[in-house]
């Protein structure tokens, strides 16, 4: 084997662990996501807006049957833990997005915010047809 077509494979074996590694965990989408409805539910009962709490609950019964089944899985517990402030510093902010969006009537910073729900759903495997209109 020549020197160059070693390396080359040296190469694709360390980006290949790379792409590997460096994916989110489904744990870590699964609380980064916690953190993505439940400003978006707290901003539909703000504004007592059924059809955005309904969406968010949805979603929550997701979550929490996984979280649930995961509540004595150490990892799971490590990951959330671990990842809770920054997400909830993520959370606030999106839920300030959200708010402010709704009560300019802002349709399209509406749609941002949503968007990042909408890839929450799609990572979770979750159907995005009942994503509130602002």
């Amino acid at each position: 084997m020549k020197k160059g077509s070693f390396c080359l494979i040296i190469l694709a074996v360390l980006l290949s662990v790379k792409v590997v590694y460096g994916a989110e965990s489904y744990h870590e989408t699964i609380s980064r996501c916690f953190f993505v409805y439940a400003p978006i539910s707290e901003v539909g009962k703000e504004i007592q807006s059924q059809q955005i709490v309904l969406y968010a609950q949805k979603r929550f019964a997701y979550i929490g049957g996984y979280t649930k089944a995961n509540m004595n899985n150490p990892e799971f517990t490590k990951v959330f833990e671990g990842n809770m402030k920054v997400n909830k510093q993520k959370g606030i902010a999106l839920q300030n997005r959200l708010r402010k969006a709704i009560q300019s009537e802002d349709s399209d910073a509406f749609n941002q915010v949503m968007n990042t729900a909408r890839k929450c759903d799609k990572q979770l495997g979750i159907g995005s047809e009942d994503i509130p209109i602002p």
